[in-house]
């Protein structure tokens, strides 16, 4: 109901319990699947997902998921998350995934985005699409 009043076009949902019944809700929306191991993403149904790594806290946290248990698999309906900077995005080259999530590599400080990051984030994407 919120997403709906809010007008959203897109609610990003963590469900690590299961509890959400999705078939409820009233606006479009992309499961985010926080990855403990490699087997999590081997029983991923197909349908679009943000992955990130498993941490306590929510978002931002800047681990990065093992490269390697993508390999063999279909990536190209994943926006992956987690520990990504521009520095680094060219390793994801050969995977095509569908997208990328960044937050805490472009900040000045928790919580406070850096232009000039954002920027040269968004650049390096864009090399490897």
């Amino acid at each position: 109901k919120t997403c709906k009043e809010s007008k959203m076009q897109l609610a990003q949902i963590i469900d690590d319990e299961n509890i959400v019944d999705f078939f409820k809700l009233e606006v479009k929306y992309l499961k985010v699947l926080r990855v403990k191991s490699k087997e999590d993403l081997n029983s991923l149904k197909d349908d679009y997902y943000l992955v990130d790594a498993f941490v306590d806290e929510f978002g931002g946290a800047g681990k990065r998921l093992a490269l390697d248990w993508f390999k063999d698999i279909n990536c190209s309906k994943f926006i992956l998350a987690g520990g990504l900077s521009s520095e680094n995005l060219k390793e994801l080259k050969n995977f095509n995934f569908f997208g990328v999530d960044v937050s805490s590599a472009v900040e000045k400080q928790k919580g406070v985005k850096d232009k000039q990051k954002m920027f040269d984030f968004v650049k390096a994407a864009n090399e490897i699409s």
